[in-house]
């Protein structure tokens, strides 16, 4: 069954790295708007992360079920609509995202690109908090193996904007001219937002991400922009231009010469 909104839904359809958290932090605020940060529904489950919908009395976790995205639009979202205006979800791992389409019509896609060779380096460090530098699957991170985890989420990017008009929003441009950037999406996305919303609220809340708000705050920095420029380790720096040379569809499609 179709859903029509008062307010589009937003499908934020971003790679790994790449400032989508920011873009749905910079769309979330109560009672206007609220943004899920990978709920996983495009693989049928439901992991929710968000501080916010704990001031709302809507038991979200024990209405999902079946987590998918058909309970979804048909049970969840009738509650959540009592006291939000316009509804969305940020996802990484994009497999499913036709079914977001199939229920929300209206849906307005925005998708996140970044230089690649920004995107190696700030995953090497991502891996390194962490204390490792494999995925969940044993492989190690190279550029060949990352360009193959991320090459089929970047040919969906590509099917969506040619479908239905995706709207793409460059790393570089949301730190670097954040004002600009961020009314563009807004009024994209029809937000019913005055200004803008809840930045650095879901990075402060959780423990894992901790070292990110410091570095950023509650602000849009351009503090790890052109990151590559300026790592200090030339090997690492050698590993992000090869996963550069691999990514060539991708920096095409997203204006990175």
């Amino acid at each position: 069954m179709e859903k029509r909104l008062k307010y589009p839904f937003i499908y934020i359809a971003s790679l790994m790295r790449t400032g989508s958290t920011v873009v749905q932090e910079a769309l979330t605020k109560l009672p206007y708007s609220f943004i899920f940060h990978e709920p996983q529904l495009c693989r049928n489950k439901f992991d929710i992360k968000d501080r916010f919908l704990n001031e709302l009395k809507v038991d979200v976790k024990k209405l999902m079920r079946p987590p998918t995205i058909e309970v979804f639009a048909t049970k969840v979202m009738p509650k959540l609509e009592k006291h939000i205006k316009q509804i969305g979800v940020k996802e990484i791992e994009n497999a499913g995202w036709r079914n977001y389409v199939k229920y929300f019509p209206d849906i307005k896609i925005i998708l996140m690109g970044r230089n690649p060779r920004d995107v190696y380096i700030s995953i090497h460090y991502w891996f390194a908090r962490k204390k490792t530098n494999k995925w969940k699957d044993g492989r190690v991170l190279t550029p060949e193996v990352l360009f193959q985890g991320l090459k089929k989420d970047f040919e969906m990017q590509k099917i969506m904007r040619m479908e239905y008009g995706a709207v793409k929003v460059r790393y570089e441009d949301l730190c670097l001219r954040p004002d600009i950037t961020i009314a563009r999406i807004k009024e994209y996305v029809v937000s019913p937002i005055p200004d803008v919303g809840e930045v650095g609220g879901f990075l402060s809340n959780n423990p894992k991400r901790v070292g990110e708000y410091d570095l950023h705050g509650n602000e849009i920095t351009d503090s790890r922009v052109y990151r590559w420029k300026r790592e200090p380790d030339k090997k690492l720096v050698k590993k992000a231009h090869g996963f550069r040379e691999l990514m060539v569809d991708y920096c095409k499609f997203w204006g990175y010469k």
